[in-house]
Formats: C-alpha cells, sequence, structure tokens
C-alpha cells in the first residue's frame, strides 16, 4: 500500500504478478538460483493509453555491449560535393578581384556637407530628451511615495547625456569636413594619406602582393611585386561515381589561371587609384617577380609586365563582364607568356 495507490501482488519464485489501484500492472520472470530476471510493467487506465510520448530528437541505440550512443549525423562539409564546392570557388575568386573595387569618394561633397545642428542650438538628441523632461508629469501615487524627485533627476541626466552625445556627433562632422576640404585639393604629398584612408593596401595581406609608389602631380608609376603562392598545384573534381578525385595540375592550366590572377589583381589596383585620387589622369605599372635565379642561385629582381592606363579609357570598361586578359591585351602591354612557361623576364632597359 502507497499514499497515492493500492496493491495486489500474486505468484511465487520464478513468477510474480502485481497490481495496483492506478492500473499500472507489473509482471516479473526469472529463473530461480541464477540471478537472471526479467520485468515487464504497463498501464491500462484510459490516461495512459491515450498518452502521447514525446518525441525523442535524438536517435539512440544499444549496442552489444549495453553502451547507449547517438546516431552519426550527416555533415554535408565532410563531403566530396561540398570539397569541390569551396575549390571552385577558390578558383573563381583568383581572377575576380576586380569586382571588389573600392568606391570614388567625393571629397568636394563631403567638404560642403551640413552641420547636423548650428552652434547655440541644441541637437537631435538634447532636444528629443528636453521635451521628454517638459512633458513629464509625477502620478498621483509618485507624487505620494516621493518617487517623483527620483524621475525628475533621471530624466534630467538623459539631458545631460543626449547632450554629451550631440556634441560628439558635432566634432566627428567637423573632422570629417576638415579632412575632406584637405583631400579635395589634395598634392601629392597628401595621395598617400588619402589612399590609407581606404582598404587600398589590404591586398598585401590577403594576396601576398607588395604595393610600391611613385606620386606625382596628375600621375602614378606602380611597382607590384606578385607571386604565384595562391595558384592550386592540384584540380579537385568529382569522379563518375561522385568520389573525390585530385591530380596534378596541368602547366598549361597552372599558368592560365595564373595569369588571369595577375590582371585581375592590376585592374583592381588601377581602378580603386583612380577611384581614390580624382586629380589621377594616368597609371603606369610594373609588374615584378622577386625569386631566387635557378641559373646562378641568387635572389633577383624580374620585370614580367609594363602598362600605361588612362583614367578616360579604363572608365569605358564594364568591369562586371570583361575577361581580365582580354581587358589588359586592350592596353598593348608589354610582355612575353608562354602557355606552359607563364611570364617571362623582360629586358631592363
Amino acid at each position: 500500500m502507497g499514499k497515492k495507490s493500492v496493491g495486489v501482488s500474486m505468484g511465487g519464485k520464478g513468477f510474480r504478478h502485481s497490481i495496483n489501484s492506478s492500473g499500472r500492472r507489473t509482471t516479473t520472470v526469472g529463473v530461480p538460483g541464477t540471478g537472471v530476471s526479467y520485468s515487464h510493467s504497463h498501464s491500462s487506465s484510459k490516461k495512459s493509453r491515450n498518452k502521447t510520448k514525446p518525441m525523442n530528437t535524438t536517435n539512440n541505440y544499444t549496442g552489444g555491449n549495453g553502451n547507449s550512443s547517438s546516431k552519426q549525423v550527416y555533415d554535408y562539409t565532410q563531403t566530396p560535393a561540398y570539397i569541390v564546392e569551396k575549390y571552385e570557388e577558390r578558383v573563381l575568386a583568383l581572377s575576380q578581384l576586380h569586382l571588389n573595387l573600392i568606391k570614388p569618394i567625393d571629397w568636394n561633397a563631403r567638404a560642403k556637407q551640413q552641420p547636423p545642428f548650428k552652434i547655440g542650438e541644441m541637437g537631435q538628441n538634447e532636444a528629443a530628451a528636453s521635451q521628454v523632461l517638459k512633458e513629464y508629469k509625477p502620478s498621483f501615487f509618485a507624487k505620494i511615495f516621493k518617487k517623483d524627485k527620483a524621475k525628475l533627476n533621471n530624466l534630467q541626466e538623459q539631458v545631460s547625456e543626449a547632450s554629451k552625445k550631440d556634441k560628439k556627433i558635432y566634432a566627428e562632422w567637423l573632422e570629417m569636413v576638415q579632412q575632406a576640404q584637405m583631400f579635395a585639393s589634395a598634392t601629392p604629398d597628401l595621395y598617400l594619406e588619402l589612399l590609407r584612408q581606404t582598404d587600398f593596401f589590404k591586398i598585401e595581406s590577403e594576396l601576398g602582393v607588395k604595393i610600391r609608389l611613385e606620386l606625382k602631380e596628375d600621375e602614378i608609376l606602380i611597382d607590384l611585386v606578385i607571386n604565384d603562392t595562391l595558384i592550386p598545384d592540384e584540380v579537385t573534381s568529382l569522379s563518375k561515381t561522385g568520389r573525390l578525385s585530385t591530380k596534378a595540375q596541368t602547366k598549361t592550366n597552372y599558368y592560365s589561371l595564373y595569369q588571369q590572377h595577375i590582371c585581375s589583381i592590376i585592374l583592381k589596383v588601377v581602378k580603386d587609384c583612380f577611384n581614390t585620387l580624382a586629380s589621377i589622369k594616368e597609371i603606369s605599372i610594373n609588374v615584378i617577380e622577386e625569386k631566387v635565379d635557378p641559373t646562378d642561385g641568387h635572389h633577383k629582381v624580374f620585370l614580367l609586365i609594363q602598362a600605361a592606363f588612362a583614367k578616360e579609357e579604363l572608365e569605358n570598361l564594364n568591369f562586371e563582364r570583361l575577361e581580365p586578359v582580354a581587358a589588359i591585351e586592350g592596353f598593348e602591354p608589354k610582355w612575353k607568356f608562354l602557355k606552359t612557361k607563364g611570364y617571362q623576364p623582360l629586358a631592363v632597359n
């Protein structure tokens, strides 16, 4: 007998059947002397029959050793299809760097931008907080429990904080306008600072290249030091049976991808310069490779490409649809490219 139910048992050694008043039935069968037994319980009440067991979202199974473990979860990121997909995205990105450009900055427009509010007047935040303070009327209970003074102090603090926020906004506007006025009439000594205000030099860390600039009044000379460390040596694809296949890259494919990659970098660097420095009309670029000369074992600098770009001509290109190598060829560059050997060094005058 329990606090909530009454039960009765019948049977002896090896078999016992129990029933309690809640409707729960338990049958126990055992083999005397062995310690081995089996017990099964079930409920015959309507409440139990109609109750739906919550769904277990974890699929478990019990192994032969009695240990419970979770069913292996399908992970798409480990499949051959996903690995090939990521490989193809990486390869495509190498020749699409020219699509991620710095947006042109209109420094003249920034220099003429109106202030957020006039000196001697309230800013937007302070005005809003002051209006709330002005309209505050303590309730009857606030007066009874003397909470009106605390509320009033809180609103006054909000006005003070709003005033500080407006002053910060005004200071930021003033700094921006002064900077814009300086850059709007920039001279070569400010060009480098202008480029640093953007993500122009970010590709040095991302792609492992180096950019050296010689700045003049209306033209720039760029030395672009490149390497082929990002070009994959292998091709990853799916076999006919859906398995992952990895093969060595052919020389033709390798150097073709390298050429597309370098031309895409050139287009990005030149276009970003024109977009940032409004007064620049022409950019000349030398593409250089620094490596060990296999003929003598010394570290040397090799000139691979020379090209010049007029701003007006570059502006006519549709960067979304162009093919990098063909676009550069339109500017008649000096280069010697072999399909199975890549760029060959140019003679330096």
